[in-house]
């Protein structure tokens, strides 16, 4: 028997690595039982590209192309050379950096307000 469908929300295609975290899309991937958090975003396929590039940095193109990755063209969606300079730790530094800049661009003042609180 299928999954019963929640009523007003479309079936979408599950995003390795993403995980619906307060209200927001969390990107994570483990590596030697070791969590990598590579941050939060508004929107869930921000999160997957960010998981994306974080694969294909740490374990390659090969892999990536063996085993897929969230976005649908694979890895032609990706500059293989933007994380090229980078170590595995900048480059997921650099990918936490992209996600704090993005929240804070679509956050309300409201909500900045809140977040300077915390």
């Amino acid at each position: 028997m299928p999954p019963k469908e929640k009523k007003g929300e479309p079936e979408q295609r599950v995003l390795v690595g993403v995980y619906k975290n307060q209200g927001m899309w969390r990107a994570r991937l483990f590596e030697r039982n070791t969590d990598v958090y590579l941050g939060h975003w508004m929107e869930r396929e921000e999160a997957g590209v960010a998981y994306d590039k974080a694969v294909l940095k740490l374990r390659g193109v090969e892999w990536a192309k063996k085993y897929g990755l969230n976005n649908e063209m694979g890895v032609n969606a990706y500059d293989p050379d933007e994380f090229e300079h980078l170590s595995f730790e900048q480059t997921v530094e650099s990918l936490r950096l992209k996600a704090k800049q993005s929240l804070w661009i679509q956050m309300s003042a409201e909500q900045r307000q809140s977040f300077k609180m915390r």
